[in-house]
């Protein structure tokens, strides 16, 4: 997922395990694990096409919160206090 998102793409998961900790309904669509949901996930972003690029730069944005050099200053924040 955070790959997709660090490429510019727009996500489509499901209530999964942790997958909601990295998804924001919203900007991009989380859905319960169905047929049914997942084809209504699709066809939200085929409506919502305009808003495709914008999502892709705030996912973009979001993944870089979790490079490895990011994540280690962190680590380093949260051991040194």
């Amino acid at each position: 997922i955070l790959e997709a998102m660090a490429a510019g793409k727009c996500v489509l998961a499901t209530r999964v395990g942790g997958i909601s900790e990295f998804v924001a309904d919203g900007i991009n669509r989380l859905v319960e694990p169905t047929v049914g949901d997942l084809a209504e996930g699709l066809l939200d972003f085929f409506r919502r096409r305009d808003d495709l690029k914008e999502i892709g730069r705030r996912n973009i944005l979001y993944a870089e919160k979790y490079t490895l050099s990011n994540m280690t200053r962190n680590y380093m924040k949260s051991y040194s206090h």
